[in-house]
């Protein structure tokens, strides 16, 4: 249902005139992550960006808000390579800090190799900027892995 409300308001836009404003991007290789390290996951490839949301460089972590653009909604998905120790955090930060309807998702890695968040639709203003920060405790590095399943989304709301 969650997805069906996201799609009418995106053909309510286009049906005012509204263009869509919002970027995609993955990993095309896996990202080792540090046991007990929060990591901002740095994004290599763009699947689309419409509006100049997201590149490579300079920070390749963020999904930065363009110039018109007041609100929005951030979504990420992330699988893990498989362990069965520890346990696996994402959270949706904004310019660095947590916020009010930010996405987060804990859980053991015994029940799932897989998280995915979402954010409310959040109040921005030019030049704010969204990460997705994970974090693992399964005792050594852990991948994220690429293969299309691990992605971050943003888009203007």
């Amino acid at each position: 249902m969650g997805h069906l409300a996201g799609w009418a308001a995106e053909i309510k836009a286009i049906a005012d005139g509204q263009a869509f404003s919002g970027a995609l991007v993955k990993l095309t290789a896996n990202e080792s992550i540090a046991d007990a390290s929060a990591t901002d996951v740095p994004w290599d490839s763009e699947v689309y960006d419409v509006g100049g949301w997201w590149a490579v460089s300079p920070n390749p972590t963020r999904l930065t808000v363009p110039a018109g653009v007041s609100r929005v909604i951030v979504s990420a998905n992330v699988i893990w390579a498989l362990n069965q120790t520890g346990a696996r955090f994402l959270g949706i930060h904004k310019n660095g800090a947590t916020f009010i309807g930010m996405g987060q998702l804990r859980h053991l890695a015994k029940d799932n190799s897989e998280g995915n968040v979402i954010s409310a639709a959040v109040d921005v203003s030019a030049g704010d900027y969204f990460e997705l920060s994970v974090l693992q405790t399964s005792g050594g590095n852990l991948n994220v892995l690429a293969q299309n399943e691990s992605w971050f989304a943003v888009r203007a709301v």
